[in-house]
């Protein structure tokens, strides 16, 4: 057979398929012929179903629970920075510390005496300085004696010019009375040596002057030398000092210190223990502090009720055997968290000791002005909830408690409510069925508050490409579809006819 016939065999059996495939579906597969015309036999026929009217919104409250943890206010892995081993440690699990309390002393006699050392070069640096500040009044001594030099020099300059003059005007009258036969001229000669000498000690007196003004000017450059070797003596007495200092804070981190009031959680090493510096690499920390005279309640919350917490928020926090009241102290300002769950973690502190000691707590925050608070924010103090008392009694909240948090966010006074048996699930998305003229409509909504029983929800609608938001009017009639277990009892689609039958109030 050719390749051409194989094409036209081809072609042929996939028309006698299109033109005959429901013909053949029928005669190979009647019972599903069967079940596609029930179902439209179905579609036709009207559905029982129970209604009921939205009932109003009185004093409805919008809250959302979720599991609250309790931690310690801070906490913090203490590790040590330089290595070595443990000359002191006293401190145990479960030990009360003061902020500044040594906790570890780790043996260091290199950094001691490394200390040791640059502070021996800062004594030798300051004898430095103080050499170059007697150098530098010596230069200066030398400028005011060059300056006097100076001066006399100048003085000697005007008398041998007084001399020269003296002496060019004895040549000038011994030359007249030579012209006069009455002095002989080996006399007058002699006159000219003597003004020839003085010339010459004229110009030697100049020659001094611009030497004593050299010296002076070389006592001058001396002096400021004198004075920038004294500054760099003082900047290698400042390094020197650095040096030292930075020799001291290594020695100091063999010192651990406790860097808050609080207790210890955990203790991993003893006396003698060799541990590493914490600095290089991973290392096990040498204890474990708490702060926990505050601890922190805390709760993610979804994204759905992020929006409406605010600081100061009431929040019911129900822990084994114990149900307390308190207020947000702190949110997240965003619901991007490390585990990308769209949450927002939500914070309450409280003071975990007696009122006695929060009234104290508090003066003593009020005088620093909360510097050891995060953000200056005072913690609450618990009130117990007791059926429907609040009572201030002081207790002891141990962290890792594990509870659950209620945090009341909204209460509507107004409106429509939805029961929740009347709400149901497509795709992931909540919907009601409205019924209009034995016609079942199925709504998208939007649930802004809900509890166990009902819901605050707004009707949504595309018009023009938008989403649309429309109140409730209390007019519509909402299909039941779930039972009193919250299970479906009904499966409804959008068009369906239905026979109602409206439940009273």
């Amino acid at each position: 057979m050719t390749a051409r016939m194989k094409w036209w065999t081809v072609g042929l059996a996939v028309g006698i398929l299109g033109g005959g495939a429901t013909l053949a579906f029928v005669k190979l597969r009647p019972h599903v012929a069967a079940r596609i015309q029930a179902r439209k036999k179905a579609g036709s026929e009207q559905v029982p179903v129970q209604t009921m009217s939205p009932p109003k919104a009185t004093d409805f409250t919008m809250e959302v629970r979720q599991p609250a943890y309790v931690v310690p206010y801070y906490t913090v892995d203490l590790r040590s920075r330089v290595p070595g081993p443990i000359s002191y440690l006293v401190k145990s699990l479960g030990s009360e510390v003061k902020a500044g309390e040594k906790l570890v002393e780790i043996d260091v006699p290199d950094l001691r005496q490394d200390v040791e050392k640059k502070q021996s070069v800062i004594l030798q640096r300051k004898s430095e300085v103080k050499l170059a500040e007697a150098n530098m009044r010596v230069a200066a001594q030398a400028i005011a004696i060059a300056e006097s030099r100076v001066e006399v020099k100048k003085a000697e300059v005007e008398a041998a010019e007084a001399t020269r003059e003296f002496r060019q005007l004895q040549l000038t009258r011994f030359e007249g009375l030579a012209d006069d036969k009455a002095a002989t001229l080996s006399l007058v000669a002699e006159h000219q040596r003597y003004l020839k000498a003085a010339v010459a000690s004229s110009k030697a007196a100049r020659a001094e002057v611009k030497k004593a003004q050299a010296d002076k000017s070389e006592a001058e450059a001396k002096k400021d030398a004198a004075e920038d070797d004294v500054k760099l003596k003082k900047a290698m007495e400042v390094v020197a000092e650095q040096d030292r200092d930075q020799a001291k804070a290594y020695l100091d981190y063999a010192t651990i210190l406790a860097p808050f009031d609080g207790s210890i959680l955990r203790r991993n090493v003893d006396p003698g223990t060799f541990v590493q510096s914490g600095a290089t690499g991973q290392t096990e920390p040498l204890m474990t502090l708490e702060r926990t005279d505050i601890v922190t309640v805390y709760m993610n919350v979804p994204d759905t009720f992020a929006r409406y917490v605010r600081e100061g928020t009431d929040a019911i926090i129900e822990l084994p055997g114990l149900r307390l009241k308190g207020q947000v102290t702190r949110r997240s300002p965003s619901l991007q968290t490390p585990a990308h769950d769209r949450t927002m973690r939500v914070e309450v502190d409280f003071y975990n000791r007696s009122e006695a000691e929060y009234r104290q707590f508090l003066a003593r925050a009020k005088q620093n002005k909360g510097a050891k608070l995060k953000d200056g924010k005072l913690p609450g103090f618990p009130r117990i909830v007791w059926g429907e008392r609040t009572i201030s009694e002081g207790t002891q909240l141990l962290p890792g408690t594990y509870g659950e948090m209620k945090l009341v966010l909204r209460k509507f006074s107004e409106g429509y409510l939805v029961p929740q048996r009347c709400i149901l699930s497509r795709g992931g998305k909540p919907y009601v069925c409205l019924v209009d003229k034995n016609v079942v409509r199925l709504v998208p909504i939007e649930i802004q508050a809900e509890d166990k029983e009902r819901a605050k929800v707004v009707l949504l609608r595309e018009v023009g490409g938008q989403t649309v938001k429309r109140e409730l009017s209390g007019n519509e009639e909402l299909v039941v579809v779930k039972n009193a277990q919250g299970e479906t009892k009904v499966s409804l689609n959008d068009g369906q006819k239905v026979v109602a039958t409206k439940l009273p109030k």
